[in-house]
């Protein structure tokens, strides 16, 4: 019976003597079965009758299936060995339990896998799911099980894997590996190379014959044949037996025969593992091709644009045209768009007279010719090309041309301070040097005037100014302050003066803020002037 999640007295319309004798199993639309308990899950009506009923504590939902089930036990209630009376409705209850019970067995034999009822139980009988499916089927173990959907599926993605060909030979000629360096014959089908380590072997000896005893003089003798000079081509050797073990060279030169073996001459590029004695060895070679036709000069190519920069190698470009300004002159210069004659070999100046070819033989000299006279190292620009009375002008200045301040270096601010020597002033390193900065107290205040124009000193305690050392010509001030106590008091070493001789007694109230002009009259005079109670 299937649910609406609504409905709860479903019917079941047959005989049920106890309520153990029922089953109420509930379906989900995916096949999962769960037993249902009595009072927890549901409540029967109408045992002992024909007409019992189930009802539901929670609604079957949409899609699930309440499935009921007797199970009356297999069972003789009805003992006949002493019947002294006769009871014919004891003897009717158990005909029915036994019909009850024939019936379910009938029911289960209908929903078992079995044999048509026309077959023999030999081994040519045929057993029928009647177009259902078999769950639960275990994986099979023996040739003769039954396999489920898993094995099956693993089966299929996994194929069916036929039977192992034999091992074909390999691509390549084929040598035993020696581990010998020597440059003599170590005997037939063998390869061995001018040193034990592969990264540092600089030629290979190969036997004239291969492992089989074939001659592969020919194949030897064509792996220099390209003309691409510098890599000839690669040379792979691999272990027959362990593509792991291999390494490769580019061949750079001449293959040159030495009796019954041949020297190559190669370039290690790369290797995997290493090679024992006697490894099998398989040796290929990918030729380079020969180089490009030309006589190492540039030669017309169809006008094909190059697309990075060119390295002559030390060469000279010849035979260069001179066009307009997308051509490369003879001496390698750009040139702009009309060609202008250079003298980069003069030993003094140009004259008014230098317009026409110059000692090169680059032509006539135009507006904006250089001249360079590289004895006096000065540069001239041609600006009037007027024959006979040409004007240049000196591009080069020395130092007098520029004044010594041409030469020096920017100041910083701390040298502004200072005063040091033959810096050059600018506005930003000027004002910087202006910046306040913090004296450090002391019973003793020591005062360096390389290091402020003006400073601020906060007294924490009574103080002496000291006389200052690196004393310049300079003014500025010094910004007093009081700490939060206050009525700290600032005495003058000897160095400084006053107005009316009397050193000016400063503000004592906590916080408070006093400014100390002072100018510096000679190395050991410096006059203070006091501004109090500043706010």
């Amino acid at each position: 019976m299937t649910g609406d999640g609504a409905t709860t007295v479903f019917p079941f319309n047959n005989f049920v003597e106890d309520a153990g004798d029922l089953e109420v199993w509930l379906r989900t639309s995916a096949g999962v079965e769960t037993l249902q308990t009595i009072s927890t899950h549901y409540t029967l009506a109408g045992l002992g009758g024909a007409d019992v009923s189930v009802t539901m504590i929670t609604a079957p939902a949409s899609g699930e299936r309440l499935v009921m089930i007797r199970k009356e036990p297999h069972t003789n209630e009805v003992a006949v060995d002493d019947v002294r009376t006769f009871r014919a409705q004891a003897f009717e209850d158990q005909f029915d339990r036994i019909a009850r019970g024939q019936q379910r067995i009938e029911d289960e034999v209908e929903r078992s896998i079995r044999l048509k009822d026309t077959d023999l139980e030999d081994a040519t009988g045929e057993y029928d799911a009647n177009s259902r499916k078999i769950i639960n089927v275990a994986d099979a173990a023996n040739d003769n099980d039954a396999v489920n959907k898993s094995q099956m599926d693993a089966a299929v993605a996994a194929g069916q894997a036929g039977p192992q060909g034999e091992t074909g030979s390999q691509a390549g000629h084929e040598w035993d590996w020696h581990t010998a360096t020597a440059d003599a014959d170590q005997g037939t089908g063998r390869v061995w190379g001018n040193n034990a380590a592969l990264a540092n072997i600089t030629v290979l000896y190969f036997d004239n014959l291969d492992q089989s005893g074939a001659d592969v003089t020919a194949w030897l003798t064509r792996l220099d044949d390209s003309t691409t000079t510098a890599d000839r081509g690669t040379l792979l050797i691999e272990k027959e037996s362990d593509k792991t073990k291999w390494v490769e060279f580019t061949v750079t030169g001449a293959v040159t025969a030495a009796g019954s073996y041949y020297k190559v001459p190669v370039f290690f590029l790369g290797s995997g593992g290493s090679f024992l004695l006697d490894d099998d060895i398989i040796a290929n070679f990918s030729r380079s091709g020969n180089a490009g036709a030309g006589n190492g000069d540039f030669e017309k190519d169809g006008s094909i644009a190059m697309t990075g920069n060119f390295d002559g190698g030390g060469n000279n470009i010849t035979n260069v045209g001179l066009v307009d300004g997308r051509d490369v002159a003879a001496d390698g210069v750009k040139l702009d768009a009309t060609y202008k004659p250079n003298k980069y070999d003069a030993s003094a100046a140009p004259t008014v007279n230098d317009d026409s070819a110059n000692s090169s033989g680059n032509g006539v000299f135009a507006v904006g010719s250089r001249w360079i006279d590289s004895i006096n190292d000065e540069t001239w620009m041609c600006a009037d090309d007027t024959a006979t009375a040409a004007v240049w002008k000196n591009l080069s200045l020395d130092t007098s041309e520029l004044g010594t301040g041409a030469l020096l270096d920017e100041t910083t601010a701390a040298q502004f301070r200072s005063n040091t020597a033959d810096k050059l002033l600018s506005t930003d390193q000027v004002f910087d040097a202006m910046a306040e900065v913090t004296l450090t107290y002391a019973a003793t205040v020591a005062i360096d005037m390389d290091a402020f124009f003006d400073a601020v000193l906060t007294l924490t305690g009574n103080a002496i100014l000291d006389n200052p050392t690196n004393v310049k010509r300079q003014t500025g001030l010094i910004r007093v302050v009081q700490d939060a106590t206050g009525s700290r008091t600032l005495s003058f070493a000897s160095y400084y003066e006053f107005a009316g001789g009397s050193a000016p007694v400063l503000s004592t109230t906590a916080n408070a803020e006093d400014l100390l002009f002072y100018k510096v009259l000679s190395s050991t005079r410096i006059f203070i002037s006091l501004v109090a109670e500043v706010s």
